[in-house]
């Protein structure tokens, strides 16, 4: 079951991390059409991911729990 990853902009983005015994997934999506500065208010996502989109290797600390997004974008990372 995903759990909720809080952040500073709950009516418009989405965040969530699902983990298994194997695989986690890091998720945030804009629901809006207006570009979202948001802040991550928990740590669930730390670790070392794969960018879903470019492939690239990317270690996700507390100096990337402020990300902005696209008006409808998401960034999803995988491991």
């Amino acid at each position: 079951m995903p759990a909720a990853d809080e952040n500073d902009q709950p009516t418009t983005v989405l965040s969530f991390v699902r983990r298994n015994e194997n695989n986690s997934v890091f998720a945030v999506f804009n629901f809006s059409a207006a570009e979202q500065r948001v802040t991550m208010l928990e740590a669930n996502f730390h670790g070392d991911y794969t960018d879903f989109d470019s492939g690239a290797t990317v270690t996700l600390t507390d100096a990337d729990a402020q990300m902005t997004l696209g008006p409808w974008s998401c960034r999803v990372f995988t491991r």
